[in-house]
């Protein structure tokens, strides 16, 4: 049956191919010159439209849009119109008639119309090209994979058989293009040998051919930038076609590459210098807001202090002043003009809270490099920070709506908003928090968690919610609320019932948490002294930790960073407080690798620390400084103590002046390893602010778990907090050591 269904399709495409050139509809087609002319012939046609027509129709469409300036295209206007849906549906019925180049061709030009990836016209093109990849010609091949890139797909299995495909067929392609858009397209799934002979095929046809689409080149950079290589023979090529091209330069093309250039610290000082000229040129034919933005963030570094400051005197939008003034604050400007003073003076009023905040910031930068040259702290720059605080006040005292007032907030952060706005920010929450639903409590949880502000009633009622809400919330979602409560150390009313719901909503939809995000749960749900079975399990195999590990290759270096440390934060966990689980300690390398990056330094309160415990036990020989303890925990002071609370002293003096000691069965102690009956291995801890809540004296959760730990690990812990040794009551020398050897020698 299935042949008999083959041979019928085959048959019906040789038959329908053997019709097209004297196709009248398919010529009706192409003579059209506007999309409603389409739209009506394919409106009339329904039942005589083949594989043929649909892919023309929707290419023919495609073909009108890209011919105009983006601010003329009409889009949206295609992509809603009944006709084209009919063209989406018919294309999805007729997919497998379609021969390779018509496939492609469509799912081009649909994408060109913001048709969502998840789209199942979208989708099943995509299938298909799949199936048939191994036979497309390269042409066909880099066009998919240009589709694919547009669809933010860099990292699957489906690029990583197209990289294949490149590999395999590499000395045959000899088309610029093609190789630009396949390199840029593979360049996250290739190998450093495959990176290097793509680069040398490049600078082979570079050298061949006498004449480039600037475009191409464009996209070598990009490839380059993709795979952070700043291959200097490969860009000066590059660089030259730009100069040779410089006519077909428009503004996007010219930020794009400074930008590029900028990513890999590329400089070319001709390049530069004919790019700020035509750049300014552009200044005043540039009506476009994005455009007047992009062109200002791109000539700002290269122009002088007249230029910069020209784009906030004829602005009148307020969110673009407060953008434009932002980048200025960081450009080496050498004075603010008053004008640019004046333009800003002139909309804080109507301004959002993340403008008010982006104008702080620029304001701060500016005060600060007055105060550099001992100008007054009263000057204007000055006084507009201080207008624009009362504004920023008087936006929160009339906030009414919870949901507008957390997107209101959602990029807010900086120096400004943590020291003069976040007490009446959280306030401000508080008195809507009639309005917290399982719909904003997932944001709200951000918000407070970025604030570092303990607000009990706000997480009193998010947990309420949480609760009674479980099922609604995407579990996913829950991991934003769970992080919340256990950073900021937090036990709501209920707190048992609270976690336990929580986790259990999680436990049973473990799928649908990505790997690292599993990870970080895993992590958080550790700091609240939680380790579900389920969740530990789910982590602590093979096949997890490999999935794992090919996720970190795709994200930023910083959040690779931030999972990969907390996954060996989990595993310490697991070892010290649940040993039953029988998880082996396999970050020893990784931690070794950690201390030999690391960047320790010392504030003046360690130092203080340092010298009194030296007097108050006898010595440098009874302490040691910046110990490493087992399972990678650092501290600040460790010493022994016997059982009648004298200190002893170590015998290995070389180890006692080490910067760094590590804590191991190596160690002689009084010619004996380990501790004397009834002695205690003491740690002291300087607790500067960031080890606490915003707003209060209660510890984060991760220095409560490290006291927990170092607990375990056999140390009684003495943790100094900053406003205690910095409190009026200590100023005094004798005041300090009287409070250290009341925390020393007062332990239980």
């Amino acid at each position: 049956m299935l042949c008999v269904r083959h041979i019928c399709a085959f048959a019906l495409r040789r038959c329908q191919f053997r019709t097209l050139s004297s196709d009248t509809l398919l010529r009706q087609l192409n003579s059209c010159t506007t999309e409603d002319q389409v739209f009506d012939l394919v409106g009339k046609n329904k039942a005589r439209l083949s594989e043929k027509h649909v892919g023309t129709a929707i290419s023919q469409l495609w073909n009108f849009q890209k011919d105009k300036s983006s601010l003329l295209r009409r889009i949206d206007y295609v992509k809603n119109h009944s006709q084209f849906l009919t063209l989406r549906i018919l294309a999805e019925n007729k997919i497998e008639f379609m021969d390779d180049d018509l496939l492609v061709d469509t799912l081009y030009s649909v994408l060109r119309f913001t048709v969502e990836a998840h789209d199942s016209l979208v989708e099943e093109l995509v299938v298909e090209a799949w199936r048939r990849l191994e036979r497309f010609s390269l042409p066909t091949l880099s066009r998919f994979a240009e589709c694919l890139n547009e669809q933010q797909i860099y990292f699957s299995p489906l690029i990583g058989k197209i990289a294949d495909i490149v590999n395999m067929n590499l000395d045959s392609i000899q088309n610029i293009r093609v190789l630009s858009v396949l390199m840029v397209s593979i360049s996250g799934v290739i190998s450093q040998s495959f990176q290097e002979q793509l680069i040398k095929k490049a600078e082979l046809l570079l050298e061949t051919k006498d004449c480039f689409h600037f475009n191409h080149a464009r996209k070598m950079v990009c490839f380059l930038r993709n795979v952070r290589l700043t291959h200097r023979p490969l860009l000066e090529k590059c660089n030259k076609i730009f100069l040779k091209n410089l006519s077909q330069l428009d503004l996007e093309s010219m930020c794009h590459i400074l930008t590029l250039y900028q990513t890999l610290q590329f400089k070319n000082t001709e390049f530069q210098l004919v790019i700020r000229q035509k750049l300014t040129e552009t200044i005043d034919d540039c009506i476009n807001l994005v455009s007047f933005t992009k062109l200002f963030a791109a000539l700002g570094p290269m122009a002088g202090p007249e230029v910069r400051e020209r784009y906030l005197q004829v602005n009148v939008v307020p969110h673009d002043i407060a953008m434009l003034t932002h980048i200025l604050s960081m450009l080496p400007s050498s004075q603010v003009d008053e004008v640019v003073i004046n333009r800003v003076d002139a909309v804080l009023s109507q301004l959002k809270l993340n403008d008010l905040n982006s104008f702080a910031t620029a304001l701060v930068r500016w005060v600060r490099r007055d105060q550099s040259r001992h100008q007054s702290t009263s000057g204007p720059n000055a006084k507009l920070l201080q207008k624009l605080s009362n504004c920023g006040y008087q936006r929160l005292q009339k906030a009414s709506d919870l949901d507008l007032f957390l997107k209101e907030c959602r990029y807010i952060s900086g120096e400004w908003f943590e020291e003069i706005l976040v007490e009446e920010t959280v306030n401000t929450c508080q008195r809507l928090m009639d309005q917290i639903t399982w719909m904003n409590v997932q944001e709200l949880s951000t918000f407070l968690l970025k604030t570092n502000y303990r607000c009990t009633p706000l997480l009193d009622r998010i947990a309420s919610v949480a609760v009674q809400h479980i099922n609604k919330i995407h579990p996913s979602g829950m991991y934003a609320i769970l992080r919340t409560f256990t950073v900021l150390n937090y036990d709501p009313p209920q707190s048992e019932e609270f976690f336990e719901t929580c986790i259990q909503h999680c436990s049973s939809h473990l799928d649908c948490f990505e790997p690292h995000i599993l990870v970080l749960l895993g992590y958080f749900l550790a700091v609240a002294e939680y380790f579900p079975p389920a969740l530990i399990n789910a982590i602590f195999n093979v096949d997890f930790l490999a999935k794992l590990d090919a996720q970190l290759e795709i994200p930023s270096d910083t959040l690779n960073w931030k999972v990969r440390l907390r996954l060996m934060e989990l595993n310490r966990a697991v070892c010290l407080e649940c040993p039953e689980f029988q998880i082996p300690w396999f970050h020893e390398r990784y931690c070794q690798q950690m201390q030999r990056k690391g960047n320790r330094s010392t504030n003046t309160a360690q130092q203080q620390i340092r010298r009194m415990l030296g007097e108050i036990l006898g010595g440098s020989q009874y302490a040691k400084v910046s110990v490493l303890t087992p399972y990678y925990y650092r501290i600040d002071f460790e010493f022994i103590l016997d059982k009648n609370k004298k200190p002893l002293p170590y015998m290995d003096q070389s180890i006692v002046l080490a910067d760094l000691v590590q804590w191991g069965p190596d160690i002689q102690l009084l010619g004996k390893k380990g501790l004397p009956p009834g002695a205690q291995r003491i740690a002291v801890e300087f607790l500067d602010s960031k080890a606490f809540c915003k707003n209060s004296c209660q510890l984060l959760g991760e220095i409560a778990m490290k006291k927990r730990h170092l607990e375990i690990l056999g140390y009684q812990v003495v943790q100094i907090p900053h406003f205690e040794w910095n409190s009026m009551e200590l100023s005094s020398k004798d005041a300090w050591m009287e409070y250290l050897k009341k925390s020393i020698f007062e332990t239980k």
